[in-house]
């Protein structure tokens, strides 16, 4: 590959599959022992695309970029080469990482299911925040998390409420993003 690669994730479901980030915007699909070409490239980003992650049913892959856009990909074996994303919205900075929050139990019932739909992330050297979306509301952060005084260089979640970060400092902070004040709330 003849870009920088800006993130690199193994998939969920196949020991031999992953997934990179380019300063061209693309984000392609390997598997490695196949090394001579992706087995899917998707122009995805204007800008530097600077993180990717599977979502754990291991067919989507979340990217964000230094557009300042968020993007959720089908990245099936039997999706189209040429496709646009299956979900976008546009944050306040541009995105330097982004992580999809782990599955947790929706619903009351017996009948309910696990869910994962929603996304952390973390933008540049401008904006110390750390937001958690929500992609059935994704106009405005579900929650923000503003106590940091440099930006998170990684983002790691712990289980599906406690978030780890790390700055560039070295200040790892650890979250439970239950606590976190929720923005619609705040405004």
């Amino acid at each position: 590959n003849s870009d920088a690669i800006r993130d690199v994730r193994w998939s969920p479901n196949d020991g031999v599959i992953f997934a990179t980030a380019s300063d061209s915007g693309a984000i392609q699909m390997w598997d490695y022992r196949k090394a001579n070409a992706p087995l899917m490239k998707i122009a995805a980003h204007d800008r530097p695309c600077f993180a990717v992650d599977w979502h754990p049913d291991g067919k989507h892959i979340v990217s964000g970029g230094t557009d300042r856009q968020v993007k959720v990909w089908d990245f099936s074996l039997s999706a189209e080469r040429r496709q646009k994303p299956a979900f976008q919205f546009r944050t306040p900075q541009a995105v330097t990482n982004v992580r999809w929050r782990p599955p947790s139990w929706v619903g009351e019932s017996a009948s309910g299911q696990w869910q994962s739909s929603q996304v952390v992330t973390s933008y540049d050297k401008e904006d110390p925040r750390v937001h958690l979306w929500d992609l059935r509301r994704p106009h405005i952060p579900f929650r923000e998390f503003d106590r940091y005084d440099t930006p998170a260089s990684d983002l790691l979640w712990r289980s599906k409420d406690l978030l780890w970060t790390v700055g560039e400092a070295g200040a790892f902070t650890q979250t439970d993003v239950r606590y976190a004040p929720t923005v619609a709330s705040r405004r």
